[in-house]
């Protein structure tokens, strides 16, 4: 596993740690946990980091000035974080991490998610400079997009 590439997980609550961890360890990759962003400079110096995950975000999300932009970031970065621990909750649910109970929350939260982020497609679009021609391959995103012209 020398050749993997290595990821830096900032995060200070341990319990996000360990969710987002062990899916990116078991795909080969190689993760470097920092538990805030002095931590992460000092991980960031001493390792060869290839990709820095969620916490990044979440600083950017805070940062943005934009009224309008932030709220929709925000549902961006919650679906993002969501979205990782749907894709491994039947291995959470087997280890004890999350109760049947709370991995329903977590579908429920994340189709909750896709429907605001849905609507807030074409604002995306602009805010990242994705030129619609580039999303003929997503043609119900390109549907969405016409809509809201």
């Amino acid at each position: 596993m020398t050749d993997s590439s290595t990821i830096l997980l900032v995060d200070d609550e341990d319990a996000v740690q360990k969710l987002l961890a062990y899916p990116l360890e078991r795909d080969g990759f190689r993760v470097v946990q920092a538990r805030d962003g002095e931590e992460a400079l000092a991980r960031f110096a001493q390792e060869r980091v290839d990709l820095v995950v969620l916490e990044a975000f979440a600083e950017a999300v805070e940062g943005c000035e934009d009224a309008t932009l932030r709220p929709v970031l925000d549902r961006l970065c919650s679906l993002y974080a969501l979205s990782r621990v749907e894709a491994e909750r039947g291995y959470y649910q087997e280890h004890g991490r999350i109760s049947a109970q709370r991995s329903k929350a977590v579908i429920k939260a994340v189709n909750e998610l896709c429907a605001a982020v849905r609507e807030d497609a074409r604002l995306l679009v602009d805010a990242f400079g994705v030129p619609v021609p580039a999303l003929a391959d997503a043609e119900p995103v390109a549907r969405v997009l016409e809509q809201a012209a």
